[in-house]
């Protein structure tokens, strides 16, 4: 199950990929909202933690299509600028959290992607990715594991995030030319 860190720079790695070209300070608010967008289906742990409903809970309705699709629209709205623009990369950023899930989901239940419509939990375990919730025995045990998984999603996710960054940035300026720079003149 990934942490926080890799859903967050999944997120921001799609909205720099796929969001449209923006000024610096819009692109960079485009970012930071896909990056906790893509930290927002975690949340459910409220009803599994503080409510205490059930573990059911966890991967349920916050991890479908749909409700990427709704929170998505609600924060593109609340963005301002242009909608259309902004909606669809919100949402792949949104999306990409559960759907890393349904990748690294072997021994616990992947997340219900189709609801409303399915309750079907699909995980493929294609990647052999440690689900603290299940093989931690105690609080200490618990925090030293998520500290040492944060580490590694730190090593691996950010700089995925900056090479991408770094890649679009190339590809959307195209081929940098040379531009002579005059020093100012002294007063």
């Amino acid at each position: 199950m990934p942490l926080p860190i890799a859903h967050a720079c999944i997120g921001a790695s799609v909205a720099t990929a796929l969001g449209p070209r923006l000024p610096g300070k819009t692109a960079f608010r485009l970012q930071a909202a896909a990056s906790i967008l893509a930290i927002v289906p975690d949340l459910d742990f409220f009803f599994v933690w503080v409510l205490r409903m059930g573990p059911a809970w966890h991967r349920g309705f916050a991890h479908s299509i749909a409700f990427s699709l709704a929170v998505g629209l609600l924060v593109a709205v609340w963005l301002g600028g242009e909608i259309r623009r902004v909606f669809p990369v919100l949402c792949a950023a949104m999306a990409s959290h559960p759907l890393l899930d349904v990748l690294t989901s072997r021994i616990a239940p992947g997340p219900e992607l189709l609801w409303p419509f399915y309750s079907k939990r699909y995980s493929a375990g294609l990647v052999d990715y440690l689900d603290f919730s299940i093989r931690v025995r105690g609080p200490l045990e618990s925090i030293i594991l998520i500290v040492k998984i944060s580490v590694a999603e730190a090593f691996i996710f950010t700089p995925l995030f900056l090479v991408i960054r770094l890649i679009t940035n190339n590809l959307r300026t195209g081929n940098p030319q040379e531009v002579e720079v005059q020093p100012q003149e002294m007063r």
